[in-house]
C-alpha cells in the first residue's frame, strides 16, 4: 500500500512559478538564470517573501512516504550462494564470493 501525505509547496518554487516568463531571463543560460532568480528572490522585501509563502502553504502536493517494490526472483547464482555461503563463511569478506564464484562454476 502506498501512502501519502500532503506538504506545502515551498514560497522559492511559487516565486519560481510566478516569474518563469520574464524577459529578461529568457535566452541566458541554466546557471545565470538561476543567479538572476536568486538575486531577485534576495531583493524582495520580507513582506513580498511571505506571501509567496503564504501562497505555498495554501497549495499542497502529494508526497510518497512508503515505496512499492516487487519481490525479486531469484537467479540460479542467488540460490546456490544462499545453499552455499555456510560453506565459505571462515574465509575472509573478500575471498568468499570469489570461493562461492569458483564453486558455482564446477557445479554449472
Amino acid at each position: 500500500m502506498v501512502s501519502f501525505i500532503r506538504r506545502g509547496v515551498p514560497g522559492f518554487a511559487m516565486f519560481l512559478r510566478a516569474t518563469k516568463g520574464q524577459a529578461n531571463l529568457k535566452g541566458l543560460p541554466v546557471a545565470a538564470r538561476g543567479k538572476a532568480l536568486g538575486q531577485q528572490w534576495r531583493a524582495l522585501t520580507v513582506a513580498q517573501r511571505a506571501e509567496f509563502v503564504s501562497k505555498g502553504a495554501k497549495q499542497t502536493v502529494r508526497v510518497n512516504t512508503t515505496k512499492v517494490t516487487k519481490p525479486r526472483k531469484l537467479t540460479a547464482y542467488n540460490k546456490f550462494v544462499k545453499a552455499n555461503y555456510s560453506k565459505v563463511a571462515s574465509l575472509p569478506f573478500k575471498l568468499r564470493l570469489k570461493a562461492l564464484a569458483k564453486l558455482f562454476k564446477a557445479t554449472a
